[in-house]
């Protein structure tokens, strides 16, 4: 009876994509590993709506490589530890179930502490470190969780996701 538990909310990817992307390849394994990837954003308002209420919290607004490689993808994901914030919670209409996933809401309590950059875009998080984009810098980073001090830096979505997920990328030709 070791049934495959399927995702509260169905992840669909789209048939247009670069199936060569490292990105795809990335949400397509971790899918089949049972992760939970929310349905890509389809209204392109949506990124609009939440890059003005992440300025109400006072923090900077989506970078646009996270936005096209990702949201649109995928909007958010969560799987053993990892975790990719999307735009907003997201409700599962047939159960009524909502998935945690807002990155304006993670951004909101992270910015209760004084220490937090305010040039600091948290994206997501991973047990004690938190993945963040840092626009004076324009660069992906790994920090520690309550330190916040840099464990590691990267030019592009892609390389942090690379990193992230390396034992998925061993396999990706």
């Amino acid at each position: 009876m070791d049934e495959k538990k399927e995702p509260v909310i169905d992840y669909k990817n789209n048939e247009d994509d670069d199936e060569d992307s490292l990105i795809n390849y990335v949400l397509e394994t971790i899918y089949k590993k049972n992760a939970l990837l929310l349905p890509p954003v389809e209204d392109h308002l949506e990124f609009d709506a939440c890059n003005f209420d992440l300025f109400d919290v006072g923090s900077p607004p989506l970078p646009m490589e996270y936005t096209i490689d990702f949201l649109m993808e995928t909007n958010g994901l969560s799987w053993e530890s990892v975790e990719f914030f999307g735009t907003y919670d997201v409700k599962d209409k047939s159960t009524g179930y909502t998935v945690l996933n807002s990155i304006v809401y993670e951004n909101f309590e992270v910015r209760k502490r004084e220490a937090f950059p305010k040039h600091f875009l948290l994206i997501g998080s991973e047990d004690e470190f938190n993945f963040i984009y840092d626009f004076k810098t324009q660069k992906y980073k790994i920090i520690d969780r309550l330190t916040l001090i840099e464990a590691e830096e990267f030019d592009s979505f892609e390389e942090l996701i690379k990193d992230t997920f390396r034992d998925i990328c061993n396999g990706y030709k």
